[in-house]
């Protein structure tokens, strides 16, 4: 039985960690026809297969483990994987472990997921400390008779930003009509996703494009004047770090 180890972020942490076997990851590779040296590392082969090969993330993972190899890196990553067919497990841990560069082909890993697992994200806002709206985009597609639940969702953080100021504290997550609210914070501002989980993939993304729209208004944010027009153009970084996830 394999060991558990740190848990790991990325797809290249796992093809490179104590799960994969160094005879496994050669047996890969000469599968796959890709040229290695003798002396050739295992992180560097592993990066070989992953970013120099033609093969999807699920047809590594189905190659490389087991069922039962697959339920223990879920246990590690704390996916529930409770009755879980080995078609299920694979697209949790894609979902769950992106890759650090882009890829020669995206895997398509809804396929391999029960709607019930896809993470959705339905808004985005970014928040000023006071609780003013700087910029939202909907990410989601969103039912008639759901534009109640976006005012809903803003107040709520309205009131919650407020509360956070006043008393100097933080918050990660709450609920809020069978949704969730998950929050990240950098200098004066606030990043919030409103989606269907909590997941490290979505928290990742959201700091992200947070850092990225800290770095791009910071001229305008700091001070900021009041204007949110000059936030408009943000929907490019939007659709730079998101759309490859969830907009349709």
């Amino acid at each position: 039985m394999v060991s558990k180890i740190t848990k790991f972020e990325f797809f290249d942490d796992l093809l490179s960690s104590n799960f994969v076997s160094d005879e496994k990851l050669v047996s890969l590779a000469v599968l796959g026809n890709i040229s290695r040296k003798e002396t050739e590392t295992k992180t560097s082969l592993a990066l070989k297969i992953l970013y120099e090969s033609v093969y999807g993330l699920d047809e590594i993972l189905n190659i490389l483990f087991t069922e039962d190899g697959l339920r223990q890196i879920c246990e590690v990553l704390e996916l529930n994987v409770s009755k879980k067919s080995k078609r299920n497990m694979i697209g949790m841990i894609i979902n769950a472990l992106p890759t650090k560069q882009k890829r020669k082909i995206e895997t398509v890993i809804d396929e391999h997921l029960e709607d019930s697992e896809r993470l959705i994200i339905y808004n985005l806002f970014v928040m000023y400390k006071s609780g003013v709206c700087l910029f939202s985009y909907n990410l989601e597609p969103l039912e008639i008779g759901d534009s109640s639940l976006i005012t809903s969702a803003l107040n709520a953080i309205n009131s919650l930003l407020m509360e956070i100021t006043q008393t100097n504290t933080s918050l990660d997550s709450i609920d809020i009509q069978e949704k969730q609210l998950i929050f990240e914070y950098i200098g004066d501002i606030v990043g919030v996703l409103l989606l269907n989980k909590e997941t490290l993939l979505a928290k990742r993304l959201l700091h992200e494009f947070l850092s990225e729209f800290n770095e791009k208004y910071k001229i305008e944010l700091y001070p900021w004047t009041g204007d949110t027009l000059i936030f408009e153009d943000a929907v490019d970084l939007v659709k730079k770090d998101f759309g490859g996830y969830f907009i349709k």
